[in-house]
């Protein structure tokens, strides 16, 4: 059965889901890179909102009504197996997220690059197993081919197309030459 998309699904497709995934890739290669421990935690704690909002996406979790998952683009999106995530995630709400009685002091005991990692390659995996899921008219409307793959020095080639004081807008701070 086909689902039938709405606007905001079309618009998530097509800007905000490609825009989760640059962060999240930009933000990893920074984690990898930065050497000023604020710079990093910035790079960290910008990290984690990616990931979680990609992740959730990608599990069909929804906190709000509002939310978008997976499930609502498609009928034969599985899930991949999460058990691996449980402690990345567990860590970076405890150390990112909340302001609670579970964070932790020792560094052994925060959430690492090589959990970046981790975390990052399991929604590496789950996005493109996303979209093969997607109906062949969709799926060209989800464009990953725009996001520049992990590692790609591409990532620091970016310009703002339109000044701005955000840019949470995908097309507007993009490379010109995409299409």
């Amino acid at each position: 059965m086909k689902k039938l998309l709405t606007a905001s699904q079309l618009e998530h497709l097509e800007e905000h889901i490609p825009y989760e995934l640059l962060m999240l890739r930009f933000t990893l290669a920074k984690l990898k890179t930065e050497k000023h421990p604020l710079a990093w935690n910035a790079m960290l704690e910008s990290f984690a909102v990616h990931a979680r909002n990609l992740y959730w996406f990608l599990i069909n979790k929804r906190n709000h009504q509002e939310d978008h998952i997976a499930s609502q683009f498609t009928d034969s999106y599985t899930v991949p197996n999460t058990s691996e995530m449980t402690g990345p995630f567990q860590r970076l709400n405890q150390q990112v997220m909340h302001l609670g009685k579970q964070r932790k002091r020792a560094d052994a005991d925060k959430f690492q690059t090589h959990q970046a990692d981790s975390v990052a390659g399991w929604i590496e995996s789950a996005v493109p197993r996303f979209r093969e899921a997607l109906a062949p008219e969709v799926k060209q409307r989800f464009k990953l081919d725009a996001v520049p793959p992990q590692g790609s020095a591409r990532l620091d080639e970016l310009v703002a197309v339109i000044p701005q004081q955000t840019s949470s807008s995908f097309p507007q701070f993009w490379f010109t030459k995409i299409g």
